[in-house]
């Protein structure tokens, strides 16, 4: 449907057109009386307002339309409301949090054994030392607190303390001795630690609880196994019961001019043990009391 008013030669050619049908059908019944001819001037001029008032209503219609549809813009229309840009705020940019180095932890220093005279299963053999005593220390305070014997005579034996325990072959009571070595000719009245040993006559077929033990954990009726694996550097060497007894004897060191020597035999229950510990300036088994 067309909704735009009509317009320049259009406009006109219409107004012509309507004009002439109007005064066509004004002459087609016109009176001939000069009342009629007022009436008919009255009719021209209502049909000429007729006319005029239609394309008012024409025109103003049109523009309406116009205006509705956009062809026109609204004059009663504001400006756009101008909308906010929003500018993105951007985050400042996070510093790192820096992540605290592992403090170097202090080293843990075991505590000292402790050495009960009483209890021979605390006691410590090593290179150096013999229960809390080490190479050069008076003996008799801790052997007297232990509970062991002076010998009375360095004929047979160097001056020092012992402890000799159930001498049945098959015993694992364990016999103790501490002295000083070269004091066998001559008594010394204050005797100071230069040899130890530790042994059972019999064989144990497990570590006992009441043995002295060495740092690795080695003790009468530790295994031979277990031995080796504690010293790697362990070398063969002798006593002169290995052929008729079946012992094998090992050596550990020297450390300091010092050796550890670890007597080996076999066990009622089969596995090989340690019967015998020493520590001295030798390198094989030193019988103290021959």
């Amino acid at each position: 449907m067309r909704t735009d008013p009509p317009a320049g030669d259009e406009l006109a050619r219409l107004l012509v057109t309507m004009r002439s049908s109007v005064m066509t059908a004004a002459l087609q019944d016109a009176p001939e009386s000069a009342v009629a001819r007022q009436q008919w001037a009255t009719v021209r001029r209502r049909t000429l307002g007729i006319t005029i008032a239609l394309l008012s209503l024409l025109v103003i219609g049109g523009g309406g339309a116009a205006l509705a549809t956009g062809l026109i813009p609204n004059p009663f229309d504001g400006p756009p409301a101008p909308v906010a840009t929003v500018t993105p705020t951007q985050a400042p940019p996070s510093t790192p949090t820096a992540t605290p180095s592992p403090e170097a932890s202090a080293p843990v220093t075991p505590p000292e054994p402790v050495v009960d005279p009483l209890d021979p299963g605390t006691w410590i053999i090593d290179y150096s030392q013999a229960g809390s005593l080490l190479v050069g220390d008076p003996i008799a305070p801790f052997a007297e607190a232990a509970g062991l014997q002076p010998n009375p005579s360095p004929i047979d034996c160097p001056s020092g303390f012992y402890l000799f325990r159930d001498q049945d072959e098959n015993s694992v009571d364990v016999s103790v001795a501490l002295t000083q070595a070269d004091a066998r000719a001559t008594p010394v009245d204050d005797p100071v630690l230069t040899y130890a040993e530790f042994h059972t006559r019999g064989v144990a077929s497990s570590p006992l609880p009441d043995s002295p033990s060495t740092p690795a954990g080695i003790r009468l009726g530790s295994s031979e196994d277990d031995l080796i694996a504690a010293y790697p550097d362990l070398r063969q060497t002798f006593s002169k019961y290995d052929d008729t007894m079946g012992f094998t004897t090992y050596v550990s060191g020297p450390v300091d001019g010092r050796y550890l020597v670890f007597q080996v035999a076999p066990s009622p229950d089969g596995p090989r043990t340690v019967r015998l510990l020493q520590t001295s300036t030798w390198d094989v088994v030193f019988d103290i009391c021959d």
